[in-house]
């Protein structure tokens, strides 16, 4: 009798010994798992922003655009043209403020 229970209880201490490894490397396997979902959340979130700042981004291009074109226009020579005349009504208007 005491044979048959050292029997068992042998087998039944084998038997507890793999199911903690089997929990073990299911707790593993769990963990690995969340670290797995943990990163495509990050993902998801990255992404998520960057589809927030898409518009954002294409209205600032947009405005960066027209400044550049505007810049890059050529420059208007019908306000030069008239600089001289305008400097020359300067001088007299100065010489006649002057004489006053």
């Amino acid at each position: 009798m005491k044979n048959m229970i050292q029997f068992v209880t042998k087998a039944l201490t084998k038997e507890i010994k793999e199911l903690k490894a089997k929990v073990a490397a299911r707790d593993k396997e769990i963990e690995n798992l969340k670290k797995e979902i943990r990163g495509k959340i990050d993902e998801i979130q990255a992404l998520e922003l960057q589809a927030e700042l898409v518009p954002i981004l294409r209205a600032k291009v947009k405005e960066l655009e027209g400044v550049i074109s505007h810049n890059q226009r050529p420059k208007s020579t019908s306000r030069l043209e008239g600089l001289p005349n305008l400097i020359k009504e300067l001088k007299v208007q100065r010489s006649l403020c002057a004489t006053v």
